[in-house]
């Protein structure tokens, strides 16, 4: 509470400085001084003005119009098909590389399953790309 008093008290011995009158006094050189003191008889009262204040030009209205509303193409039900098939042949793939079963005691079947798994993957890439229109898909591992 002591603290706002003293502050508008501040506040209000120093409004008066503030809008001080401004007074143009010619030196005995005959250069323009401008200071709040009046202290010779060569002082005038300077008229400034009022401070230039510029305000920004009113915003143009813009007009937005939303685009035309295009529906994405439906899909080829083939191509998903394809896609499907072969995102399940690489997770198989992914998968039999990681189990081997107990059968598979000689490493040469294990190399045969593995080798079976990818061609699958090759299939499965071979047909998603003649849907595609001749256009490479690239697998995924």
């Amino acid at each position: 509470m002591k603290k706002a008093l003293i502050l508008s008290t501040l506040y209000l011995a120093a409004l008066p400085f503030a809008h001080a009158e401004i007074y143009t006094c010619t030196d005995r050189y005959g250069n323009k001084v401008y200071t709040q003191d009046a202290k010779s008889a060569d002082c005038k009262k300077a008229d400034i003005g009022h401070p230039s204040i510029y305000s920004a030009e009113p915003a143009k209205p813009v007009n937005y119009t939303p685009p035309a509303y295009e529906p994405e193409p439906t899909p080829d039900p083939a191509y998903q098909a394809a896609e499907k098939k072969l995102k399940d042949a690489q997770r198989a793939l992914e998968e039999g590389r990681k189990v081997r079963y107990g059968n598979e005691r000689n490493y040469v079947r294990y190399l045969e399953r593995i080798a079976g798994l990818e061609a699958e993957v090759k299939k499965a890439q071979d047909e998603l790309n003649g849907l595609s229109g001749g256009e490479a898909v690239l697998e995924e591992n």
